[in-house]
């Protein structure tokens, strides 16, 4: 499935509780999930506020993320740009080693 990452971005970016932010996919194992990466404003959403703030503004529920991650900022270039690669490493789920 493909998801309007800006659109999204864009809604949340409308959250009273969310300074900047990023969607991103994370690997957990086999499967794929949706994560959006929040640097909270005064109060930080919950993964239930960021779900009704979308569903509010009229997103289909197929582009909720699964995860919520909160940081202090996300990593950016020195010309702005983010770095979504640098929040991928940072979140996805490290294999377990077997013994």
């Amino acid at each position: 499935m493909i998801i309007p990452v800006r659109d999204v971005e864009e809604e949340l970016m409308q959250h009273p509780g969310v300074k900047d932010v990023a969607l991103i996919s994370c690997a957990d194992g086999a499967r794929e999930h949706v994560c959006v990466v929040v640097v909270p404003g005064t109060e930080p959403p919950t993964l239930e506020d960021v779900h009704d703030h979308l569903r509010d503004r009229g997103m289909t529920e197929l582009y909720f993320p699964d995860r919520l991650e909160l940081v202090n900022e996300l990593p950016r270039d020195p010309q702005g740009k983010l770095r979504k690669y640098q929040l991928r490493a940072m979140f996805e789920a490290k294999p377990t080693s077997s013994s």
